[in-house]
């Protein structure tokens, strides 16, 4: 009765066992980053299971070789070692188990006959408690290794740079005889102790008959570790978010090394030309299952002078036009409009707000694609005053992301087609990935888990956007991807009030992904520009994503619509401006600019990738209807979009030339080359 009320009064103290270090490992089990444990020391939970099997065979046949079948404490070594303190007059060998171990790891006290004792209770007590299996396990993660290492796994990563798992007999014997005199034996500062020390552990185990000689033979010509490794730092703000959910846990995440690597040097790369206090973040997600691949949360997280602590991914951010997409959608499932709808760009005034396009001129009668591809302001903002910013609030709300503003100063207004609103990174990632997966949009996943999603647009109405977005205007330097060899990527771009965020978010293959350049503090920043800042970045980092492992069989969703013209129905031929919406917008004259060429331009040459038969054709201004010629023969195709595609007959020269309905043209002699 005694001992089991001291027993529930005194149950095991399992604080230092419990404060551990944090271990973020990437999806192929690789180490990503870590975290130091409360006390500052590296100590990383691992079960038996994890090992090597041969080193808990060395450990058992050193340490104690009675382990599995005694209580705690070994009687017959106990006795073994009174008897040697009695007939000989010192101690010659101990008689302290890895359970009485584990104890004095679990409890450290000064070196004496009393800890003794109270070490050979708490073992008992320990066996009572837990399994050998556990007892093993505390035991494995709290041994010290020199320094602030304890643990196995902490010693076997920074030691030998290699998990627990996969340790040669030389390594177990190494890390077997650390803990026996964890200072005095490190191999970095004392390496011929350390070696000595090994070796001894081999010979007793080849005189046992655990191994065999030649083997002892040649684990004693290994070399020994000469430094310790430092352990990766790959993913500082991805490792802060889990620390803070699972402080102290071994995390299997999502994260692809490789691709977390890649992006990171791509970012700091992409730097150099900007102000040093400008910063960049990126994310990239599994567009059907939301699981994070990679994250960079800030590109100057290791300049000590940028200082580059803050997690841009989750920060509340103005979204520039990066929201335009969402409000097209919108006003495709509510049959308001259809890519191939006729709307106007021209000066509107809705109440007392006035929006202006980025480049200050309008251009007339667009397509909502053209609208879309240039990020025309004016189309979206009588688009969104027809469906109101109430509900496109709502649908986002509805698909689980939520647009910040100050909801006490009453409902979100027009200005949120523009950026008018706070959006995080993270958020803008998550909504374009509806796009490629069919309008669902997917719940941010940083570990391994069933994926889930929720609704914001059908099917054809994601298809559309993701045809639109794949025209979107490349920047300078950049080729069309449809007649370059390089990933197919549909993107939009933002630039928010004051240059003060850059975004570039867009999809390729089976992820999406998005770039933030800007300040951290929010202060404006000379080149934040989307399409000249974020956009580049994006494209290259495209390159770094992994092929698509599941083949899109190209099918076109139930609902959509590939008319254009007459051939639409006639209410979906023109978006009418006369009350336009809630505010009854008002317009002012139309000024039509001059017709261009934009694709191909004149005197240039033109790489034609393997594989690719049609050459895109597209213009801006002038009025409709448009008609192509190339070579002085016409296209058939209806142009009204100012786009056309011409089947390519080989090497050559060819003459592109489009004609307005006033009658005025604009021609290109181009040179096509296939890629050698």
């Amino acid at each position: 009765m005694g001992v089991a009320i001291l027993d529930a009064a005194l149950p095991p103290n399992l604080t230092r066992y419990n404060q551990r270090a944090t271990l973020v490992l990437a999806a192929d089990g690789s180490v990503l980053d870590a975290d130091l444990a409360r006390d500052g020391r590296w100590r990383f939970a691992i079960s038996a299971h994890e090992v090597e099997p041969q080193y808990l065979s060395l450990l058992k046949r050193i340490e104690d070789k009675r382990f599995s079948y005694h209580p705690g404490v070994d009687p017959l070594a106990a006795l073994r070692a009174l008897w040697q303190v009695a007939s000989q007059g010192e101690v010659v060998s101990g008689a302290s188990t890895l359970t009485m171990q584990t104890a004095r790891l679990l409890e450290p006290r000064p070196r004496t006959l009393a800890s003794k004792l109270i070490e050979m209770a708490r073992a008992v007590q320990l066996s009572l408690h837990y399994s050998k299996a556990d007892i093993l396990g505390i035991y494995l993660t709290l041994a010290p290794y020199g320094g602030n290492i304890e643990g196995l796994r902490a010693a076997s990563l920074m030691w030998l740079g290699k998990e627990p798992a996969q340790l040669n007999l030389a390594e177990a014997a190494l890390l077997v005889a650390l803990p026996q005199s964890p200072e005095r034996l490190r191999p970095d500062r004392h390496p011929i102790a350390a070696k000595a020390a090994r070796n001894r552990i081999l010979t007793l185990a080849a005189n046992t008959g655990l191994i065999t000689q030649l083997q002892a033979d040649e684990a004693k010509q290994a070399n020994l570790p000469t430094r310790l490794i430092r352990l990766p730092d790959l993913a500082p703000h991805f490792t802060a978010r889990l620390v803070q959910r699972q402080r102290g846990a071994v995390i299997r995440t999502t994260l692809d090394r490789e691709l977390q690597q890649g992006l990171a040097e791509l970012l700091t790369r992409s730097l150099r030309p900007h102000e040093p206090e400008v910063t960049m973040a990126s994310m990239v997600i599994e567009s059907r299952t939301g699981a994070v691949r990679a994250y960079v949360g800030n590109a100057t997280v290791n300049d000590a002078v940028k200082r580059g602590m803050v997690d841009i991914i989750p920060a509340i951010r103005s979204p520039g036009s990066t929201l335009k997409p969402f409000i097209y959608a919108m006003g495709f499932d509510r049959l308001i409009v259809h890519p191939n709808t006729v709307i106007t760009d021209m000066p509107l005034r809705f109440g007392a707000y006035a929006p202006e396009n980025f480049s200050g001129g309008f251009n007339g009668e667009v397509t909502v694609t053209e609208a879309l591809q240039r990020s025309l302001n004016l189309p979206a903002v009588a688009l969104l005053d027809r469906i109101g910013p109430v509900a496109l609030d709502t649908a986002l709300n509805d698909a689980g992301v939520q647009l910040r503003f100050d909801r006490r100063l009453g409902k979100p207004t027009l200005p949120i087609a523009l950026g008018g609103v706070g959006i995080s990174l993270e958020n803008l990632v998550r909504l374009f990935a509806s796009i490629p997966n069919g309008g669902q949009t997917p719940v941010i996943n940083f570990t391994p888990q069933e994926p889930a999603s929720r609704h914001l647009m059908t099917p054809a109405s994601a298809w559309y956007l993701a045809r639109i977005l794949e025209g979107a205007p490349r920047p300078e330097g950049y080729n069309d991807a449809r007649i370059s060899n390089g990933p197919v990527v549909a993107y939009k771009t933002g630039t928010s009030y004051g240059y003060r965020d850059a975004w570039s978010i867009g999809f390729s293959g089976d992820y999406t992904l998005g770039v933030w350049v800007g300040r951290a503090d929010g202060t404006p920043c000379a080149r934040c520009v989307g399409l000249q800042a974020a956009a580049p970045v994006l494209l290259q980092a495209a390159n770094l994503l992994p092929a698509p492992q599941n083949q899109s069989s190209g099918a076109i969703p139930e609902g959509v619509w590939q008319a254009r013209g007459a051939r639409l129905p006639p209410s979906l031929q023109r978006f009418s401006l006369k009350n336009a919406g809630n505010t009854h917008a008002r317009a002012a004259t139309i000024l039509t600019p001059p017709l261009r060429l934009v694709f191909p331009l004149d005197d240039t040459m033109v790489e034609i990738s393997e594989g690719t038969t049609e050459l895109p054709l597209r213009a801006e201004g002038g009025q409709r209807p448009l008609r192509w010629l190339v070579n002085g023969e016409p296209l058939s195709s209806d142009s009204i979009s100012r786009e056309a595609r011409w089947p390519i007959t080989g090497n050559g020269f060819a003459r592109i030339t489009v004609q307005d309905a006033t009658g005025a043209s604009a021609s290109a002699m181009a040179w096509l080359q296939a890629e050698e």
